[in-house]
């Protein structure tokens, strides 16, 4: 009768333990579809000059998109996102932006501003989505970002 009740509450243990491991790893993978975690990989992505990416995230607000800004130019390898709308003056950075984003999230859209007519190819070369050129003043910025989101939402 010992030996039953030791081997009952054995496996009770091993089963509980099952249990919580497999809890653990449905929480390290988003959890709910309903979570913060996946709400989070909904957002876009803004990078660049705080004027420029301030305009952006004003047209993100008026549509309802979820937006959070990118502290760095290297972005974390889980960093997880549907777009990303790159606003630096400096094209090389831009550009370094929008192709990690494409290695990190092949399918996330880029939106880049194209400093320098020039260096277009490059954009083109590197999957960006769109990548208008010209100057980035607040209403070119406020302009093409409106054009892009009307485009990518039909």
């Amino acid at each position: 009768m010992t030996a039953a009740l030791i081997v009952c509450t054995a496996g009770v243990l091993l089963f509980g333990y099952y249990i919580m491991v497999r809890l653990d790893r449905f929480m390290e993978n988003g959890g709910f579809a309903d979570s913060a975690q996946s709400r989070a990989k909904h957002a876009v992505l803004l990078y660049g000059d705080p004027e420029l990416t301030g305009v952006a995230a004003g047209c993100l607000d008026s549509r309802g998109v979820t937006w959070r800004a990118a502290p760095s130019a290297p972005l974390a390898d889980n960093a997880s996102f549907l777009a990303v709308i790159a606003l630096s003056r400096r094209d090389t950075e831009n550009l370094a932006l929008c192709r990690q984003a494409k290695r990190l999230c092949p399918d996330a859209l880029t939106f880049a501003w194209c400093n320098d007519a020039d260096d277009a190819f490059l954009y083109a070369d590197a999957g960006v989505n769109r990548a208008p050129t010209g100057s980035a003043d607040a209403s070119s910025v406020r302009s093409a970002v409106e054009t892009w989101l009307d485009s990518e939402t039909k």
